[in-house]
């Protein structure tokens, strides 16, 4: 059988400025990406209105291209080197760290939509974080969409169905009103009849809200006779250019007949192959590390800046503290915290007095001595140690599931991309959350524990009045003074609230670094309770050197 001779490409003049300017104009582009070169002298102009498929193979770097549109390779990036020209609306988009002030609109592969927010309050979102002076009639237009495709705004994320999310994701991002809409891969895993609805739709959305796209797909037969361009990233010619849909089956074929061109330097001898391998133990080495101790010194690098929501929209704040303290300190966590004072209560009274040595000669001791004892450690030691432990177990790992997920579902990029930073609707209110969540349970749980220390109390002495034990049960508290500015409140609340904002920064620190898949975030979860007990440890260990050595002198005076 003959060879398929290979299909000639005539260029396609690009149009002129009379006709269509183009809003994005790519020249000479070149795009290195680790050990492969992806572009290599690369052009292309897209022109208002028009709908460019951008196809290829796997790994031939079309979501590289989307992201660089989306201005979403920071400059920094050692793996990306990136030379050449791409603008948006007059702009460049490379160079770029506030991805926000693109002219360009992103919907993600998996919506990336805000769980917590309904679907009109998404649209909201972008509205009150874009920079354009339209923002707020681009919001209406959005609004409407949804309305015209039967989606009350006032519906839940979670309640709504693919389809559903898609159009919401189309919505919130042509609320920021850019000029050009970019989809990843928006039929991927879609069954043919609704892909081919949601192709219809990214062609009804383009003409309704007048806006340029450019979708990144390798599922093109959706559109397949509507009025689009064709785009091929080749990666044997590194090049982009443009094709018809009749030829689509045959460069796609010969592309992933070749294997994808690599930098000659790394073709690897014996050597450099066994290099390569030690090289990639010290990375997983280096990786676990960056990950576990190493998050947490880059938590406290960054704390300081985390402890004030800058740049953030109050009304958007507000309803990210009321989220994550609904993870933190309300709903479950507080019979949680609830019956762990209960059982050390009882615990260090049951204990204290089932295995108090020669009672029938130690009663009066008990009770003269050994109550205060008891009221003063569970204030200043049992409940503040057990307290902390538990939150940062339950809180680290709620807060590690979030934030990881936030990451993994690529919300907090979305947020970037709607020019809102991350770091306020996340770290900082999940850090103050944390902090107050911390104080209020440990509050309940020195309760839980007192009120059961005095069921215990009246079991065993049932000829003593409850008046009696609280007298015992607080003396050594009230000479010392445990009232909000005294020495002892002042130490108690100090560690509560470290400990409760190390675990918060330990979560994030550890949540936020790139999961690639539902495993990563299981393991930042564990990560996080490993990492955040050892640091509740380390606060206390570090308080018991100081703090009760001072305080017992202050009780020794008096």
């Amino acid at each position: 059988m003959e060879a398929a001779s290979p299909v000639e490409h005539k260029p396609v003049p690009l149009p002129t400025a009379e006709t269509r300017p183009p809003v994005i104009k790519i020249r000479g582009l070149r795009v290195e990406v680790g050990a492969r070169v992806l572009l290599e002298n690369a052009s292309l102009d897209v022109c208002q209105g028009d709908v460019v498929l951008l196809v290829g193979p796997s790994g031939s770097g079309k979501s590289v291209l989307l992201r660089l549109l989306a201005s979403l390779v920071s400059p920094d990036d050692q793996d990306h080197q990136v030379t050449g020209e791409i603008s948006v609306g007059g702009e460049s988009t490379l160079g770029r760290t506030d991805p926000g002030r693109s002219r360009t609109g992103l919907v993600f592969q998996d919506h990336a939509l805000f769980d917590e927010l309904t679907a009109g309050e998404n649209v909201l979102f972008a509205r009150d974080h874009s920079t354009s002076k339209d923002a707020a009639a681009a919001a209406e237009r959005a609004i409407a969409f949804l309305r015209e495709h039967a989606i009350d705004p006032a519906s839940r994320i979670r309640s709504l169905s693919g389809g559903q999310k898609q159009r919401v994701a189309i919505a919130r991002a042509v609320a920021r009103d850019p000029e050009v809409l970019l989809y990843d891969e928006p039929t991927s895993a879609l069954d043919p009849r609704s892909a081919r609805a949601v192709a219809d739709l990214i062609l009804d959305a383009g003409r309704a809200f007048k806006k340029t796209s450019i979708v990144v797909t390798h599922d093109y037969g959706p559109f397949e006779g509507k009025n689009v361009r064709v785009v091929f990233l080749d990666p044997q010619a590194r090049t982009l250019r443009e094709v018809t849909f009749a030829e689509i089956a045959q460069v796609m074929a010969s592309a992933a007949s070749e294997p994808l061109p690599v930098k000659a330097a790394e073709t690897w001898t014996a050597l450099g192959a066994l290099g390569k391998l030690v090289a990639s133990g010290l990375s997983l080495g280096w990786t676990f590390f960056e990950e576990t101790p190493g998050t947490i010194a880059r938590a406290a690098r960054t704390a300081p800046r985390l402890f004030l929501p800058l740049g953030a929209r109050f009304r958007w704040f507000r309803r990210a503290l009321v989220h994550y303290s609904r993870i933190c300190f309300v709903g479950s966590a507080i019979p949680y915290m609830t019956i762990a004072g209960v059982i050390a209560g009882f615990v260090a009274t049951y204990f204290t007095y089932r295995f108090f040595p020669k009672k029938q000669w130690s009663e009066d001791l008990l009770l003269d001595e050994v109550l205060p004892g008891l009221g003063y450690a569970l204030y200043r030691v049992v409940v503040p140690v057990l307290a902390t432990i538990l939150i940062a177990g339950r809180t680290g790992a709620a807060l590690a599931s979030d934030i990881g997920n936030r990451v993994y579902l690529h919300q907090t990029t979305a947020m970037r991309t709607l020019a809102a930073r991350p770091e306020p609707y996340v770290a900082t209110a999940a850090l103050w959350a944390n902090v107050v969540g911390t104080l209020f349970l440990s509050w309940i749980c020195f309760w839980a524990a007192t009120g059961t220390s005095l069921c215990v109390f009246a079991w065993y002495q049932p000829s003593l009045t409850p008046f009696y034990w609280s007298t015992h049960f607080f003396t050594k508290l009230e000479i010392m003074g445990w009232g909000i500015g005294s020495p002892n409140a002042r130490w108690v609340l100090s560690k509560l609230a470290i400990c409760g904002a190390g675990t918060a920064l330990i979560a994030h620190g550890i949540g936020s670094l790139p999961k690639k898949t539902a495993a990563d975030v299981s393991k930042g979860i564990t990560a996080t309770v490993y990492w955040a007990t050892l640091f509740v440890l380390v606060v206390h260990l570090g308080f018991a050197f100081y703090e009760f050595d001072n305080l017992e002198q202050i009780f020794a005076a008096r």
